[in-house]
């Protein structure tokens, strides 16, 4: 029996690894991405949209970079938020969920140009994932780098996509993240009050916000302990504002109810994304001026216990 040639043998392997090739590229699944608003993202930390501009008065200048990304949730069946954030250091917030979805975040050092950026989403049979944001003090390589060594601290600003999502639902679409200040965080950013970590943990406060008033498991809460609005544009007023909350939290204990979150309401005159009736008020001495309430938009600094 006669050997076939060896250009036929070559032929027939070359014939056979194009077969596999097709084989194992039939109908391929395409990558899934989504279009995040950056220029909001920029916007609301209070970062110029033209990178040559410099930042304000009460606006934090500080963040130099960026990391946005899928983050997919195996550990809990509830959704992150801002008020579940009590650290930095990422790989610790999100443990092992972080680590698993490390190749679906990404870092952008600032300065961005860009109003809107596309980021990869996981396969199509993914699901039960959030989209996060992340604004630093500090420039890492790696997402396990952030908050650790040199890089300590340096999340400060945090989004979320307030629903679990699956990659089917938002493919090819675009998305609005809302970001807070981590006001648990170390050094904690300016703009920031919040109760502690713990209910007998002293109130941090910061420069540049207004506290309006507080809630008690999401109610408002009518305290007699303190006087509301109250601006803060000082270091000795953000000494001032603590006390007052923390008395307060003394006489929100003293009603006996089982508290499950505390939340400061405040405004911030100084940001950005004020409008201009709200930016005005920064002229103003009352420092129980109502003004705050009916021109500024309000946000929440809430903790769960």
């Amino acid at each position: 029996m006669k050997l076939k040639s060896k250009k036929v043998l070559m032929g027939l392997g070359f014939f056979s690894l194009t077969l596999l090739a097709a084989c194992g590229n039939d109908n391929p699944e395409p990558t899934a991405k989504v279009t995040i608003d950056v220029a909001a993202i920029k916007k609301q930390m209070g970062i110029a949209p033209n990178p040559s501009i410099v930042a304000g008065e009460g606006v934090d200048s500080e963040i130099q970079a960026l990391v946005i990304g899928t983050l997919t949730i195996q550990e809990t069946d509830t959704p992150w938020t801002n008020d579940l954030i009590k650290s930095g250091v990422l790989t610790s917030v999100f443990g092992q969920d972080l680590r698993n979805s490390e190749n679906y975040f990404t870092i952008f050092h600032l300065p961005i140009s860009e109003d809107a950026l596309t980021i990869e989403l996981p396969p199509q049979n993914s699901k039960h994932f959030q989209i996060v944001a992340v604004g630093l003090r500090t420039k890492p390589s790696t997402v396990r780098e952030i908050g650790v060594g040199s890089h300590a601290g340096s999340a400060v600003y945090f989004g979320f996509s307030e629903l679990f999502f699956n990659t089917n639902e938002v493919a090819n679409g675009s998305l609005h993240i809302s970001m807070k200040r981590g006001c648990l965080v170390s050094p904690t950013p300016d703009g920031c009050a919040v109760f502690g970590a713990l209910v007998a943990d002293d109130p941090i406060v910061t420069e540049s916000v207004e506290i309006l008033g507080v809630k008690v498991n999401d109610s408002d809460y009518t305290t007699y302990a303190a006087n509301f609005p109250m601006i803060v544009s000082t270091t000795a007023q953000a000494t001032t504002a603590i006390t007052y909350l923390k008395a307060v939290r003394d006489e929100i204990v003293a009603t006996g109810v089982d508290i499950s979150s505390l939340s400061v309401v405040t405004s911030h005159r100084t940001s950005t994304v004020e409008s201009a009736d709200c930016q005005d008020l920064v002229n103003q001495t009352d420092y129980y001026n109502t003004l705050h309430k009916v021109y500024c938009e309000m946000q929440e600094y809430k903790v769960s216990y």
